[in-house]
């Protein structure tokens, strides 16, 4: 699992490993679709520094809107799918 971490470090966020009849890896996606993570980068860059003394009430929300988004956003599953055929291809 340590081989496959988002960014080196996370492993919250899932990493898909496609491997063969044999063991060997033929191909990796994750842990976005580029325009999924585009929309959270943006979602993001709007939090106030973590020092501010809103910060946490609003990292809530923006997790909030970002899970809403997942759950109901057809646009992402439909960008989360193509990138998984790309990534296969």
């Amino acid at each position: 699992m340590d081989q496959y971490l988002t960014n080196g470090t996370a492993r919250s966020i899932p990493i898909f490993i496609f491997i063969d009849d044999e063991g060997h890896e033929v191909a990796k996606w994750g842990p976005r679709a580029p325009e999924v993570q585009e929309r959270v980068s943006d979602l993001m860059s709007k939090l106030p520094e973590k020092t501010a003394p809103n910060y946490d009430e609003e990292f809530k929300k923006a997790i909030k809107s970002m899970t809403t988004m997942y759950r109901e956003d057809e646009q992402i599953w439909s960008d989360v799918y193509h990138s998984i055929q790309s990534t296969l291809r």
